[in-house]
């Protein structure tokens, strides 16, 4: 089940207490300790040292943030319920920004040819 299929299943404004992805055989939430060991158990199949379980909630939160999933959204998911807290998570990169700043610039510029041609319908005051 994609990420996107499991979401639509869960009102926007109402925090579920529906497990999202319950245990298959019982239906109820997985633990933590489940959780925890089951990516234990990934991370030393795949040779990785390091990464801990709580590294992939501030994965989520930033590829969420970075795919345009507005703060509130992303907080409903995740059950962050200050803006502070959630800032922790987030992590905003240089790149990001120029990204951001690109993009603005991009929807508010308009060509020379387009200015020329409000100039020329008088609708823009030509001096300014």
């Amino acid at each position: 089940m994609r990420g996107l299929d499991v979401l639509e299943r869960h009102d926007d404004a109402v925090v579920s207490a529906t497990p999202i992805f319950p245990n298959q055989a019982t239906s109820q939430a997985y633990t933590f300790a489940a959780v925890s060991m089951a990516f234990q158990r990934a991370c030393q199949q795949a040779s990785v040292t390091g990464p801990t379980l709580h590294d992939l909630r501030h994965t989520f939160v930033t590829n969420a943030r970075r795919a345009g999933i507005d703060y509130f959204r992303i907080m409903a998911i995740t059950g962050h319920k200050t803006l502070r807290t959630f800032q922790r998570y987030s992590l905003v990169e240089e790149r990001n920004l120029q990204k951001a700043v690109t993009r603005l610039d991009t929807s508010t510029d308009t060509s020379a040819d387009e200015r020329s041609e409000t100039r020329r319908q008088g609708l823009v005051n030509p001096g300014g």
